[in-house]
C-alpha cells in the first residue's frame, strides 16, 4: 500500500543515492565554511531522511552512521558526535516510516522540523557550541528553514529518482 507512490529498490538507484549523499556533504561543508550565505539545516541529514522514507527495503542506519563520521571529520567535531545524532534520528524516523510516507507533504515538513529541533538539542548537548550576539537566535531558527527546504528537496529528488528508474 505504501509503495504505490514511487516504488523504488536500492539496486535501481544506488548511484543516485551515493551522489546525493556526496552532494549533501558538499552543501553542508559550503554552508559551514561560509560559502553559502546564511545558516541552513544539515543537507546530509535531509538526504538521509529522504532515502530512509523512500527506500523501504533498507534501514540506512549504517549510511547515517558513516555520513555522521564523515561530517565529524569534515567539521572537526568530536568523532562520533554527528554519527550518534544522525543514527539516533534515523532510528526514530524508522519507527514511523510507513506512516510518515503516507502523510501529506506539509505534515511531513512539520514532523521534520521537529526532528531538526531535536538535532539542534542533541547538537547543543554533544557539541557544546559557544554563542555570541545573535548566534543563539540563528541556532534555534535553523530548523525553521526546513519548512522551506523539505518540500523542494522532496519534490526534486522524487523527479530525479523517477527519471532515473523509468527512462
Amino acid at each position: 500500500m505504501t509503495n504505490n507512490i514511487l516504488p523504488l529498490e536500492f539496486s535501481q538507484v544506488k548511484w543516485l543515492v551515493l551522489v546525493t549523499y556526496l552532494l549533501g556533504l558538499i552543501l553542508d561543508s559550503m554552508s559551514n565554511f561560509g560559502l553559502i550565505l546564511g545558516n541552513y539545516p544539515s543537507f546530509t541529514l535531509l538526504v538521509i531522511f529522504y532515502w530512509t522514507i523512500t527506500l523501504q527495503n533498507k534501514t540506512h542506519l549504517f549510511s547515517a552512521f558513516l555520513l555522521g563520521l564523515l561530517s565529524d571529520a569534515l567539521f572537526n567535531t568530536p568523532l562520533g558526535a554527528h554519527a550518534l545524532i544522525f543514527s539516533l534520528l534515523v532510528f526514530i524516523l524508522l519507527r514511523i516510516r510507513l506512516q510518515f510516507k503516507n502523510y501529506p507533504l506539509w505534515q511531513q515538513t512539520f514532523f521534520l522540523t521537529g526532528y531538526f529541533y531535536l538535532f539542534q538539542i542533541l547538537g547543543l548537548i554533544l557539541l557544546q557550541p559557544s554563542f555570541s550576539g545573535d548566534s543563539l537566535i540563528m541556532y534555534w531558527s535553523i530548523p525553521l528553514i526546513t519548512l522551506l527546504l523539505w518540500p523542494i528537496i522532496h519534490q526534486l529528488l522524487n523527479k530525479i529518482a523517477f527519471k532515473a528508474v523509468y527512462t
